[in-house]
């Protein structure tokens, strides 16, 4: 829109300038000034224009460079647990917390983080929240998920207990 308006103000100032050629010399100084001021004024409103249709183009220059970039990411993406949308690790598999559906709708990749349990997760940008999301671990460690990793440590916490337990009842016996 303001590309067009910059022309019509630029065509207006080119049709001022070209009945200022055509005055007769019997105007005098108060037309040829008034009509120098209209000159000024359309060029004014020309410029004033096409600088915002500059603006708005380089807005939509860098929206355009986002959207590119998050065409190439989502290509990336893979659905696990849940049918959300995951960034992958370099075996190609999910990594972490998924990409926020909200967001993702929006044409935004923003990645959830966790939000209390393992298995609860919100957004940083829009703060929706989520549960239950999985997230997975990176190749280097032996448990897939979180969730699985929390499990294998408190099972394993457990276990311990029952076996102390188990020494402490057998040390009660041989006492009696």
């Amino acid at each position: 829109m303001e590309i067009l308006t910059g022309i019509a103000a630029a065509k207006q100032a080119l049709d001022i300038a070209r009945g200022m050629r055509s005055l007769e010399q019997s105007f005098d100084q108060a037309t040829m000034k008034s009509k120098l001021v209209d000159l000024i004024d359309a060029l004014s409103d020309a410029k004033l224009a096409l600088i915002d249709a500059k603006e708005t183009l380089a807005e939509r220059d860098r929206e355009l460079s986002i959207l590119k970039a998050n065409f190439e990411i989502s290509g990336a993406l893979v659905k696990a647990d849940g049918e959300y949308e995951y960034f992958t690790g370099e075996n190609g598999k999910p990594l972490g917390f998924p990409v926020c559906p909200s967001c993702r709708l929006e044409g935004s990749m923003i990645q959830l983080k966790q939000d209390g349990a393992s298995f609860d997760a919100k957004c940083p940008k829009c703060k929706s929240k989520f549960t239950p999301v999985t997230c997975y671990l990176g190749p280097q460690d032996t448990d897939v998920t979180l969730t699985g990793k929390e499990k294998r440590v408190a099972d394993e916490k457990y276990k311990r207990g029952l076996e102390g337990l188990a020494r402490l009842n057998s040390g009660a016996r041989l006492i009696r």
